[in-house]
Order: C-alpha cells, then structure tokens, then sequence
C-alpha cells in the first residue's frame, strides 16, 4: 500500500503516462473494435485526493435532494423519530440519525448528518441550535421537529437541557441499562441513586467489596493489554482479555467475563508474571491479585447477575426490527431475574446483595419519565403480538393503560373505517377494560384490544408483519403504530461512530472535517440510493 499522495509526485505521474500511451498505441495496432478516441489522462484512471475528494462531494450533492424529499414525505405523512450522540474521547464529531416507518411498513434508518463540534458547541443550547440546523437543511423545520418527531438521546445534561418543553425527548434505553449494570454495584457513585431509595447498610458494605474485587480485576486485564508480549503469547493460545471502555456498553461486564473465560493455567501464568513487578520499590499488583484469588467467587456472582442485560441491550439496540415495544418487557424481564437472584436457596450474599440494589435502581428508572415514558407504554400496545404480557407486570394499571391508549390514538382520527372483527378468538388481557358500546373510534381501539397475543404470535412473525397485513382493519391505531414504533435506540448512531473509528486511521487523519463528514454522509446516501434502485424507484 502507498499513500495518494504519491500520485501528485511529477515523477510516478510521468512514469504511469508513458505505460498508459504506450498501452494505448499498442491497443490501437491490434484491436479493430471500439476504439477510444483519445488518449485518457493519468486522472482518469489513477484517482489523487482532489479527485477522491470530488468524487465524495459530487455523490453527496446528486443524491442528498432525492434523500431530503424522501426523508420527509415520510415524516410528513407518518411522523418518525431522530436519534442524536456526540464522541467525547480522543475525536469530537456529533451525528444525527432518523429513523420512520414507510408505508409498506419497512423500519428505515439514515444518518441526517454527520461532523465536527468544538467544546463549546457542546452546550445545551448550541446542541439544540445546531439540530435544529441540520434538520431544517435537511427539509424538516422546526415546527415539525416539534409535532412529528420524538428525539433519543443519553441522559447528558446538555442533551436534557437542549430538548426540553416544547420538544419530546426520551432516553436511549441501551444507554440507561448500560448505567443500571454499573449502579447495581455502586448505586450511589456521582449521588446517581436519590436518598430516598435506600439501600441497607449491611448490602452496601457488601457491594464495595464486589466494587473493589471488580476495580482489581481490571487492573490486571489493563496490566496484561499493556505488555504486547505477554498479550500476543495468550492471544496465540486462544485467550484474550478485553478492555474495559467506559463510554462503551458493557464493557466492564465483557471485560470480567472474559478474564473468567481464561483456563486456571492462563490466570496463574498472567499471576506469576505480574506478582513481583515492582514500581517505586512497590510491588503494585500483588494486593489485586490476592483480592482475586480470594475473591473469585464475586467476580462469577457478578457476571451471573449481570448476564441478563447483556441480553436485553443486544435486542434493544436491534436496528432492522421494532424496538420500543419491547423495553417494559426487557425492564420486567430484569425484575424478575433479579427476584428470582434473591430468593435462590443457594445463591451467596454479594449475588443477593447486587439483586437488591439492581432491583432498588430499577425502580428509580422506572420514576424518570423520560427513561419509562408513555411511549414505551404505547409502543408495546401498540404491538398485538406481546401487548398482553402487560397484565404479568407488577406495575401494571390496565384502566390507565386503556385510557392512555385511547387518548393517543384518538388524535389520528382522520383515517378511515373502523375494522370489522372477523377472528373468534379467546378474551384477551385486556378485555376486562374495554367496553365495545362506544362511538366508532372506541370500537376500534376496543376490537384490537381484545385480540389475542399468543394467538397472534402463531400467525405473525413481528410487529410489522401484523401491521402490514391487517392495517386496513384499524386504521387509526395504524397511524399512531406508525409513529410511536419508529422510536429506538441509539445504537444506529452509535454504529456511525463505529464507522468513523474504522475511517479516521492514523494513514487518514490528513482528511479535512469536511470529507470526512460527506464520506460517512455518503455511506447512508449510498444505501438509500440502493434500496431506491431495488424497489425501482430509482433506474
């Protein structure tokens, strides 16, 4: 590999047009076909950055009108939802992802936009200016930022303070699990937990040593990763042990979990390695590794405690499927996991003490509107194929429910005919709440209701099959589904970052941020412009 930079330099160029005419002239004399009727330049064939650069911007520019008039005639009609994240760590680039529903009932998500911030566009009203730019470029104003998209993002206190009243903000569920894992065994670090939630002392006393057991272990994992010898002789064995990255979810569960995956002759050989270095006439990690050879038990009790959310983030930050309709189903998933840590015979004090605290942060979340919204109610109403699991939750209010789903449908009612109900089917949960007397609307949110979830589960495969096939039926609730289903995560704005990280090498860093935003740009026009061609509205 040579850099581009070699093809600007007089004497490569020289070279390479001198192979080309001969080529060309030695063509000429034994072809009697088509013919190119000149010489083509040394540009035409062999790309330098300017040319690179060009052809990036010039892509950007023909497709971002077709994007633009696609995007909102989406939202327009449907509404969506807008997920947004800014890095914090070594590169400072925010990027803005939109995701809806199409009338086909296909989930879509694109990236908006993408680039560079300074630190002092990284305050709450600067983010909320710059957003507001990016989606009015973008042919979504502000007024309809405002009726028809509901915004994701972490729990940042310039995210919080940017997007207040009058616009909806929801946290990203993937996020707020990631901290609920990490608070289980420190619930009051930073005074996440408020006072009110209590947390007997004896537990506490209990999680600081699991906190203190986990802080050792990833001492030595940050030891190993720092002697490239001592890593590549394990990874050559089939060990590796992964880093834990704070702004990554998981990561400290990853990382424990990859250190338990280790044979025992693995553990002993990093032990003996590290035990006697010394620093400052120090021996620095010989009080971690007694605490884990002692301690081991924590680390094991940690992991099977944790497992869980390792699961429920993987199906919240899904990109292809629904996602919100399952975050109260992924919150009493834990709860009840965490019950069940409790009540186990033999489960050790650290596994129940951590249940307990996971169990007391699960309910404080629960109180954030913003992390345990309407919405989330909503989302999984409005999906019939899990909407009765709602009546095994603890905090289950069917009358509430019932109402709010009346309430929110109610606004689209300027759809069609109310559906006719034409499956015997089993009562479902919600039948004790619904009350099929009422005006037209109210039989249409009453028939659906009483569909039947596990009946519905043996016809359909997702929610959006349901939809697609039965949207004729009920057709308000459709409208509304179409809304409220967009929302997800904000893993597809994440994965960007992943992108930038794969772009942004030390071979690469000479790109402005200008290129560099219209190349991850372009990735998302790329994809749009395909799935335009494969559905032929693009020749």
């Amino acid at each position: 590999m040579v850099p581009l930079s070699i093809i600007e330099r007089p004497g490569f160029r020289d070279f390479l047009q001198t192979v080309i005419k001969q080529s060309y002239e030695l063509g000429i004399q034994h072809c009697s076909n088509e013919i190119c009727s000149g010489l083509p330049g040394i540009d035409a064939i062999l790309c330098t950055r300017n040319t690179l650069k060009k052809t990036i911007l010039d892509t950007v520019s023909h497709l971002k009108q077709k994007f633009i008039d696609y995007v909102t005639s989406n939202i327009n009609k449907n509404g969506g939802a807008v997920s947004t994240d800014f890095t914090v760590k070594g590169t400072f680039f925010y990027v803005i992802t939109v995701h809806f529903i199409t009338d086909q009932w296909d989930l879509k998500h694109y990236t908006l936009d993408f680039g560079e911030y300074g630190k002092e566009d990284s305050y709450g009203i600067s983010v909320l200016d710059n957003f507001l730019t990016v989606m009015d470029n973008n042919g979504i104003d502000r007024n309809m930022v405002k009726k028809k998209i509901i915004i994701t993002t972490d729990r940042g206190s310039n995210m919080i303070n940017a997007f207040g009243e009058p616009y909806i903000r929801l946290d990203d569920t993937c996020h707020q699990l990631s901290i609920m894992s990490k608070r289980l065994y420190d619930p009051y670090k930073e005074n996440y937990l408020p006072a009110n939630f209590e947390i007997a002392q004896d537990i506490r006393d209990i999680l600081s040593q699991v906190a203190e057991t986990l802080k050792f272990c990833t001492t030595i994992i940050t030891a190993v990763n720092s002697r490239p010898k001592l890593k590549n002789d394990l990874k050559k064995e089939g060990a590796t042990l992964l880093q834990h990255c704070d702004v990554r979810w998981l990561t400290r569960y990853r990382s424990i979990d990859s250190f338990l995956n280790l044979s025992d002759d693995h553990k002993e050989r990093i032990f003996d390695e590290l035990y006697e270095h010394k620093f400052n006439n120090r021996y620095i990690y010989r009080e971690a590794i007694d605490n884990i050879r002692q301690n081991s038990s924590l680390l094991t009790d940690y992991c099977a405690v944790v497992e869980p959310f390792n699961q429920a983030i993987r199906t919240l930050e899904a990109e292809k499927v629904c996602t919100v309709n399952k975050t109260l189903i992924q919150y009493n998933n834990l709860e009840l996991h965490f019950k069940a840590c409790i009540d186990r015979r033999n489960a050790s004090p650290a596994m129940k003490a951590m249940a307990e605290s996971g169990l007391t942060v699960l309910n404080y979340q629960r109180t954030i509107p913003s992390t345990i919204s309407d919405y989330h109610w909503l989302g999984l109403m409005m999906d019939p194929l899990y909407k009765d699991e709602m009546s095994l939750f603890s905090n289950f209010n069917g009358q509430r429910a019932v109402t709010l789903f009346k309430n929110y449908v109610r606004k689209y009612k300027n759809a069609s005919a109310p559906p006719q109900n034409d499956v015997d089917q089993p009562p479902s949960a919600f039948a004790a709440f619904t009350d099929t007397t009422h005006d037209l609307l109210s039989v249409e949110c009453d028939t659906y209701l009483n569909l039947r979830s596990s009946f519905l589960r043996t016809q359909y495969e997702n929610v959006l099959d349901f939809w697609r096939a039965e949207e004729a039926k009920y057709p308000h609730i459709a409208k509304a589904a179409k809304h409220v289903l967009s929302i997800t995560s904000s893993s597809p704005s994440e994965r960007v970052f992943s992108v930038t990280g794969n772009t942004l090498t030390p071979h690469r860093m000479c790109m402005s941020p200008e290129v560099t935003s219209a190349l991850v740009n372009m990735k998302s026009l790329k994809r749009f412009e395909e799935e335009q061609k494969q559905s032929g509205l693009i020749c």
